[in-house]
């Protein structure tokens, strides 16, 4: 199953901001919640289930 990552807030609304939270599904029932806060700090990701 293809996997893909999205941003919460809609693609246009997503670039202008320099903090994302990106919520995608991974094969069937895992999902993943990745924050990027800035460019200078790393990422982090949880996984979740709904």
């Amino acid at each position: 199953m293809e996997s893909n990552l999205i941003p919460s807030q809609g693609e246009s609304y997503g670039q202008s901001m320099n903090q994302r939270l990106i919520v995608g599904c991974y094969h069937s029932n895992r999902h993943a919640a990745v924050l990027f806060k800035s460019v200078n700090t790393p990422y982090t990701s949880a996984m979740f289930q709904v």
